[in-house]
């Protein structure tokens, strides 16, 4: 700003209330620049970086990067479309889903009517997995950058959560996350919401770390996905 006194910086740009657009931003004005998410640009951070498409506040990095096998790298979203969410409510019955043990044979797979939720048990530390119905499973390309989230209890104390809690399988690839950092102790009697993005991207905890490539084709061919449901004797 032009004074008498010569050129002061306008505060304006000072205000930490900038017009930024919440979806892309990161966090608070930085000098009274909008600070950007990763895949977002724009001084306002409003558009997607050339090769991503889709501005979401849910995203970390803001957009989805572009995926048409190769053939382009410039996309846009599509206002002709719905959100359609898969869920298991367990009001009527287990709704399809099962219990293995970890070699594969079949455990006991329990509803409760009072609770609605499913538990299984085992007096042994091998662990037993729920198994997915085949709704979750299938060609599930769209749910690329959404999240699998689920409410989970442990009924017994001092239980550790395992690189292996969380299993993704398809198209010969295979990805697992912990529920929570290693070493730390499960919640005991506690029914928390453990949340996962589908995507590659390190913060989402999947291991090994898929390429982009490799982490859609999974999902376009998902044929199992199964969470922990045993961590030692009488777990839920």
């Amino acid at each position: 700003m032009l004074t008498d006194a010569g050129c002061t910086r306008d505060q304006r740009l000072l205000d930490s209330t900038c017009d930024c657009d919440p979806a892309g931003i990161l966090g608070p004005c930085d000098e009274g620049r909008c600070v950007c998410k990763p895949a977002v640009t724009g001084e306002r951070c409003d558009r997607c970086r050339p090769g991503f498409y889709h501005l979401d506040g849910g995203n970390p990095e803001g957009c989805t990067q572009c995926f048409c096998y190769g053939h382009s790298a410039n996309c846009h979203s599509s206002g002709d479309y719905g959100v359609h969410k898969i869920t298991s409510t367990f009001y009527q019955d287990v709704d399809g889903w099962k219990a293995i043990q970890r070699n594969g044979s079949p455990a006991k797979l329990q509803w409760s009517q009072h609770h609605r939720d499913v538990f299984s048990s085992a007096r042994r530390s091998d662990p037993i997995y729920f198994v997915a119905p085949a709704k979750f499973l299938g060609n599930q390309q769209v749910s690329y950058g959404q999240t699998l989230s689920f409410d989970y209890r442990v009924d017994r104390g001092g239980r550790h959560p395992s690189a292996h809690d969380v299993i993704l399988e398809g198209a010969g690839l295979r990805v697992t996350a912990p529920l929570m950092p290693l070493g730390k102790t499960l919640p005991c009697g506690i029914t928390k919401t453990y949340t996962f993005r589908l995507n590659e991207r390190p913060s989402s905890n999947w291991s090994p770390q898929l390429s982009y490539f490799e982490y859609r084709r999974l999902l376009r061919n998902l044929t199992a996905l199964r969470i922990r449901a045993t961590y030692g004797e009488y777990s839920k």
